[in-house]
């Protein structure tokens, strides 16, 4: 028996969930990777040169810790992800947790597997896209 693969409404409903949580749940990942990040003689540097404090921001500490900013969201991002998926297996009505749930309940051992598919390929297109973007903050020089 082949299985339908899940719903793109129970996809898309899964993806805006995950946007919403990984705002709230992965901040403290970024922040935790990027405090030791900048080089203090630069920030030196740029106070004995006169520079004010949001210059120094916007001059120093941000080009010096963008690519550290977009690898720590890479890690919030997958955390973000497994601990939505987590929720859904448990609590939700809707998405793709929620229908291997109800498949299992249904011994459809199929759905089961395409909606583990669908998951691992909505996570590795989250870290390809996070990927390419660290790549191209650091080819620019921006890093």
């Amino acid at each position: 028996m082949i299985a339908s693969p899940p719903a793109p409404r129970q996809i898309v409903t899964t993806v805006t969930t995950a946007a919403a949580g990984l705002r709230v749940a992965s901040h403290s990942d970024v922040l935790v990777t990027t405090t030791a990040i900048v080089s203090r003689p630069l920030v030196e540097a740029a106070q004995m040169l006169g520079t004010g404090n949001l210059r120094i921001i916007a001059e120093v500490l941000l080009p010096s810790s963008t690519a550290s900013i977009i690898a720590g969201l890479r890690v919030s991002a997958g955390l973000g992800w497994q601990s939505l998926i987590g929720a859904e297996l448990i609590v939700a009505s809707t998405g793709i947790g929620f229908m291997m749930v109800q498949a299992q309940l249904n011994i459809s051992t199929a759905t089961v597997m395409s909606g583990m598919v669908a998951i691992g390929l909505v996570g590795l297109a989250i870290d390809v896209a996070l990927r390419a973007l660290e790549a191209q903050v650091r080819r620019r020089g921006l890093a």
